[in-house]
């Protein structure tokens, strides 16, 4: 201990000493872990051969952060191992496996222990560690032998499994009769064929005609180890119960039947259980305590000392739940008008079923499989035998928990499509399909198949009318019609998604067959109508383009409307207007070229500057687009008769939009260009609430609305414009450069969104179009002209400071000491004051008008 106090010299497992005391292989290797001086080298090594563990020396830092952690805190356990605390079922050892060991004293006989020590269950918590989330290190120390003593590990590792304990109550409806205190004991974990092969005194085996599975992936194709889930319980009061659950997610109606095998036994040989003491039950639901059906079976418990599978696994505990009876009972429940929020009892031969609330096992969500003691008498008292009403302690195994049966129904569908060409006036296309439930691709899972009958048709005709007139008319009226209906009718009852519709209806009377029908379907009807692009086309005679030519123009209308419905929305129904006027004028350029005919200057390359001078008097292009768009979108969502509120109401969504585009594009020389365009968009009051003709005031109020919002051009949300002048450079019409092309260009853009719009005018007041125009508020001044009202002058005399801008000597911003203006301005070119002066606190927003007046009429 002097030479080495921390115990942690290390040593090779070879050496001429220990061959000379013939250590065994114990002794040689308890060292060999050691980290002081692992990593000696070869010129110092004692030996003639490497004696050396790793060439990086082991060190004390652990974790290697070059810090000493001072912390304390972890999670104790404590083991005992005592000769007689060496019992099955006691001290975290759940099983023991007699083996035949070779030792120096001859062949005996030694138990292999399996202990399973539960994580979340420390014996004790030292220093206030909280949780399990940055667990870095384990360690494992022994005390209190009195002699030397080696352990011997198999396996050690962490064990999880996707089954979790359900902390929550259980226990059957009525009186429980037992003590404050829950003494019972209850435990998940595994059980396989690996490590309890040989267990005492009922050894696991394999359910019958169950064969364990290949590891195809493997080399040797390897048997995977076959494990069951293991529910022990101890001490379960009368009338009590505990289970385990896991999470999932499944669909579940393509199968017809659930299957499992469960095997039972009593924890105490002294104390068996009977047929009937204990029941195996199962939930499949939405959750595992407001929506769920429930299936329980009566459990034979197993013979000690007989490993026939056929007893460790008994046919009679084999659960077996078809589907069509846990429907069967829902819709029996739903029809003798039983309160959803109990539990609903129902028989299958010997065992029992329930349902609660309102599972749906399209949409399963939880599974929960658990042991209960049935009461002995009262609600749910047990009907397998004359229950004693105490306390039970069992083991129960369960297996291949496995869906069966699946639905082999196929599915049809059928498509039908007409095209007819008529000549040159158009074409009309009609299609229909029908296609019913199980239709699917072959690619497709069942569960992925088609679940509902559908059926639909699609008419469209696209046509010329302007046929109908005269050729010389040049009259072109493209018009497209199109019709729509698609209709699909559930195979489930949309409002219990696991019961088909049929079976949920069969009690209804025909017309309200019909009326369920109707409310559980799915409809959507589609009507468009779309004339695009109507215009007069130019005549080959016609000659040169005017700035007057109807053939400048272009209309389009559309119109659709949508009406749709489910089983979660009484109507919804959706209408869309658009409708545009386009001009477009593209006259034939006509420059002046003054020089070229002069016969020396054509001659000349160095006069060709001189030669190319030309002068456009007229426009390149001249556009205009203005159109129009606006829906309109109704809907009810249907009431649910399940909760007390107030009757729902229709909402309603709309959209009034006018958008109009403009621009011009001059050449003023073949070298010189000047391009405008402006975007204005602008919103069309509406009046809140429905737009029916059916309610006649509250028609004529939004007609009222539309046409005085039509008549001052809108609400103006955004403008913005832009303007480019490019200049070629005359370095081609020179010998020595004419290799050279060169540009130049000026670009100048004003967006101006809603909040400048509203603040009106840039000026010192009004910061928000400043910053939209980037500092800059003489860029648009051009578009108004202002002076100041004589009520201005006057309330600048009773108090109200005002300050020239500098800008224009007729215009005065004014602002009152509480930082609030009250000046109103004179739009002199459109004659009048904004009549609309209640939205901003600067009291101007009759400016807005004028620059409606200016987009809308340039």
């Amino acid at each position: 201990m002097e030479d080495d106090p921390s115990n942690d010299d290390y040593r090779f497992f070879r050496g001429d000493d220990y061959d000379t005391q013939q250590r065994s292989i114990l002794e040689r290797y308890k060292r060999f872990n050691a980290p002081e001086g692992n990593s000696i080298t070869d010129e110092d090594a004692q030996e003639d051969y490497p004696t050396q563990q790793t060439t990086i020396p082991t060190t004390e830092d652990i974790n290697l952060d070059q810090n000493l952690a001072e912390g304390e805190s972890y999670f104790h356990y404590k083991i005992a191992m005592r000769p007689q605390d060496m019992v099955v079922g006691q001290g975290f050892i759940t099983d023991r496996i007699l083996a035949e060991a070779s030792t120096p004293q001859g062949t005996k006989q030694v138990y292999w222990y399996q202990f399973k020590v539960p994580v979340r269950q420390p014996t004790q918590v030292v220093n206030g560690i909280q949780d399990y989330r940055s667990i870095r290190f384990m360690r494992m120390y022994v005390n209190g032998w009195p002699q030397e003593v080696t352990l011997r590990f198999a396996r050690l590792e962490f064990v999880r499994g996707e089954w979790r304990k359900y902390t929550q109550s259980l226990e059957s409806p009525g009186v429980i009769i037992g003590n404050d205190e829950d003494p019972t004991v209850f435990s998940v974990a595994a059980v396989n064929i690996e490590e309890n092969g040989s267990r005492y005194p009922i050894n696991y085996t394999l359910p019958p005609g169950i064969n364990k599975e290949i590891d195809v992936a493997s080399a040797n194709l390897r048997n995977l180890n076959e494990q069951s889930l293991q529910l022990k319980v101890c001490n379960l009061r009368d009338g009590d119960a505990r289970g385990a659950f896991r999470n999932v997610s499944f669909d579940i109606r393509s199968y017809k039947k659930l299957r499992m095998f469960i095997h039972a036994e009593s924890s105490d040989p002294a104390h068996p259980i009977q047929y009937g003491d204990a029941t195996v039950f199962i939930r499949l639901g939405n959750d595992l305590d407001g929506n769920y059906y429930e299936y329980e079976v009566p459990v034979q418990p197993s013979a000690f000392f007989n490993n026939d599978p056929y007893s460790i696994w008994p046919e009679a505990n084999d659960l077996i739940i078809e589907f069509a009876a846990l429907n069967d009972l829902k819709i029996a429940r739903d029809q003798a008008g039983y309160p959803r929020n109990l539990r609903y009892a129902g028989t299958d031969a010997d065992r029992r079923i329930f349902v609660k609330g309102s599972p749906n096992l399209s949409q399963m969500r939880s599974i929960m499989i658990g042991i209960r003691n049935p009461k002995k008498e009262g609600e749910e008292a047990n009907p397998w035998n004359t229950d004693n009403g105490l306390a039970q302690c069992l083991e129960v195994w369960v297996n291949e928990l496995r869906l069966t049966d699946f639905d082999q129904s196929g599915g049809w569908a059928a498509v039908a499509r007409l095209n007819a060409q008529l000549a040159d006036l158009g074409s009309v296309s009609v299609a229909a399909n029908y296609s019913t439930p199980f239709w699917g691709s072959i690619d497709k899972r069942v569960s992925e198949r088609q679940r509902e009958t559908k059926y639909g048709i699609d008419v469209s005709a696209n046509l010329e009318m302007g046929k109908f007139l005269p050729e010389a008319s040049n009259v072109r009226i493209p018009m497209y019609m199109g019709y729509s209906e698609r209709i699909s009718n559930p195979q489930f009852d949309p409002l219990n998604p696991d019961i088909q519709w049929d079976d949920a209806t069969r009690s209804l009377s025909r017309e309200e067959r019909k009326e369920r029908l109707k409310q559980s379907r799915t409809y959507t009807r589609r009507r468009s109508l779309n004339f695009t692009n109507v215009r007069k086309d130019r005549g080959a005679d016609a000659g040169d383009e005017r700035l007057w030519d109807v053939e400048n123009l272009s209309l389009s209308y559309a119109y659709t409307d949508q009406e749709y419905f489910d089983v979660n929305t009484a109507f919804e129904n959706t209408r869309t207007y658009r409708g545009s006027i386009a001009y477009l004028h593209n006259p034939k350029p006509r420059p002046i070229e003054p020089f070229a005919g002069i016969g020396f200057v054509g001659k000349s390359k160095w006069l060709k500057l001189i030669k190319d001078f030309n002068v456009n008097l007229g426009f390149k292009q001249v556009n205009l687009r203005t159109s129009v768009d606006r829906m309109y979108l109704e809907r009810l969502v249907r009431s649910n008769p399940n909760i007390e509120s107030l009757p729902p109401r229709p909402t309603y969504n709309k959209n009034f939009n006018w958008q109009s585009q403009y621009g011009f594009r001059y050449e003023i020389t073949k070298a010189l260009k000047l391009d405008f365009n402006a975007n204005n968009l602008a919103v069309i009051g509406e009046t809140p609430g429905r737009v029916s003709p059916r309610y006649e005031d509250e028609y004529a109020a939004w007609k009222d609305s539309v046409l005085a919002s039509v008549k001052s051009f809108g609400e103006v949300t955004r403008y913005d414009h832009t303007i480019a002048l490019t200049y070629t450079l005359p370095l081609d019409k020179f010998p020595l450069t004419d290799w050279i092309t060169a540009n130049t260009a000026i670009h100048g853009r004003l967006p101006v969104g809603p909040r400048a719009l509203h603040a009106g005018y840039a000026g010192p007041h009004h910061p928000e179009l400043a910053e939209h125009l980037g500092g800059r508020p003489t860029q648009f001044r051009w578009a108004l002209q202002q002076e100041q009202v004589p009520e201005a002058d006057q309330r600048q005399s009773q108090g109200k400071s005002c300050e020239q801008t500098g800008h224009n000597t007729r215009t005065r911003w004014c602002r009152a000491q509480t930082g609030r203006a009250e000046t109103r301005w004179q739009d002199q070119r459109a004659g009048r004051l904004g009549a609309r002066a209640h939205d901003h606190p600067y009291r101007n927003d009759h400016v807005q008008p004028e620059l409606r007046h200016v987009a809308a009429g340039l």
